[in-house]
């Protein structure tokens, strides 16, 4: 494999960070990594939510914050119209009304409404030798 003059460059460029901070240590391989950074840490700018006012710093943070806390939640609960964001959650949920509890411990028979409540149970009370 041979390299070029221009190949050298570039890889001797890609060790290099030109862009300083100038307001902590960090250096950057380019001004729009310097740019990024200095938003994302050194900002004080903070976007705030409309609904709740939750203070995000970054834009695409406060779009995540809404969709997930405030996101359209088309799954209702025919009991007690409860909405969720999926069916898994609705599903989840409807087993309250239900009384249902599907999830068996493989020990000892003892029975949970969620999976995540019967592995805890097998750790704590089955711990493995």
């Amino acid at each position: 494999m041979s390299l070029t003059f221009s190949d050298l460059r570039r890889h001797v460029a890609s060790h290099a960070r030109p862009f300083p901070c100038d307001k902590c240590d960090r250096s950057f391989t380019s001004q729009d990594n310097l740019q990024r950074h200095k938003h994302g840490v050194h900002s004080t700018v903070r976007y705030v939510c409309d609904v709740c006012a939750v203070e995000a710093k970054t834009l695409g943070r406060l779009n995540r914050h809404k969709e997930v806390v405030h996101g359209a939640r088309r799954f209702g609960c025919g009991v007690c119209q409860r909405m969720f964001a999926s069916a898994s959650n609705l599903r989840q949920h409807s087993v309250t009304h239900t009384g249902e509890r599907p999830f068996a411990c493989r020990h000892c028979g003892d029975t949970f409404r969620f999976n995540a409540a019967r592995n805890v149970h097998e750790r704590d009370a089955h711990p493995s030798p």
